[in-house]
């Protein structure tokens, strides 16, 4: 099953990925099905994190066509991690990054009936190819350039967030820094 972090904003994030880290590690270190679940990013927000929604939808979207959030867990208006699958699939299947940010970006824009604030930070497994990496944020980047941050990545041993401009153990990737 596909995950996605809401954080309150970019101010929260290095004090919000020590709690994140250690709700992830927790998860992978008591086998709880983290190896098996994939964080797809993180979405800055803070009115997302203080109501989370049941299901994102795009405008004019109906709502058996959206991504469910089947479950959460966090603390409450400061950091959430969902559990996503998507209406049209099987309990377990994961939901793709361009469509969770698009349904992001929609359902967001609907709530504020305009143009959306958010931010997106995409968060690759740690063992992503450059080529792979790079096709998948040109696909990101080629709508929603404006929504789109650095990439971050993901520790599959430990399923620790790794933040290439902080974390040593981070891949060598930089494509999408200077962004």
């Amino acid at each position: 099953m596909s995950m996605l972090a809401l954080v309150r904003s970019l101010d929260d994030i290095p004090h919000r990925t020590i709690g994140l880290n250690n709700f992830l590690s927790f998860k992978n270190k008591h086998n709880l099905a983290i190896s098996s679940e994939m964080l797809l990013g993180i979405w800055l927000d803070p009115h997302m994190v203080a109501d989370n929604p049941d299901v994102l939808t795009m405008p004019n979207q109906d709502v058996d066509q959206g991504i469910y959030i089947r479950e959460t867990a966090g603390v409450q208006g400061v950091w959430t991690i969902c559990w996503l699958g998507a209406a049209d699939q099987q309990d377990g299947d994961d939901v793709c990054r361009r469509l969770l940010l698009d349904s992001l970006i929609g359902h967001v824009s609907a709530r504020q009936q305009g143009s959306p604030s958010g931010h997106f930070i995409p968060v690759f497994p740690r063992t992503i190819s450059e080529s792979e990496l790079r096709n998948e944020m040109d696909c990101l980047l080629a709508q929603n350039s404006h929504h789109l941050m650095p990439a971050w990545f993901q520790d599959a041993a430990t399923g620790r967030l790794l933040r290439p401009e902080v974390d040593e153990a981070a891949p060598e990737h930089r494509w999408g820094q200077e962004q």
